[in-house]
């Protein structure tokens, strides 16, 4: 990852994950479905520092452990 990202960094360009989920896995069946979810969110006013500090990330992290 040090690598892609210093590669990116002196291109100028910027980094992006897409993530694929096949309809059917062979290999992993039905459960896979049930295995992975993907969610992804900004949260507004903060930074590569604040993040950790945000109440509202800890309260969906919280609220996610079941």
């Amino acid at each position: 990852m040090q690598t892609l990202a210093a590669r990116e960094r002196s291109a100028g360009g910027r980094v992006s994950v897409r993530t694929y989920f096949a309809a059917k896995d062979a290999l992993v069946g039905g459960r896979g479905k049930k295995a992975v979810d993907y969610v992804s969110t900004t949260v507004d006013g903060t930074d590569h520092d604040t993040l950790v500090q945000s109440v509202e990330v800890w309260e969906e992290i919280f609220s996610s452990v079941r």
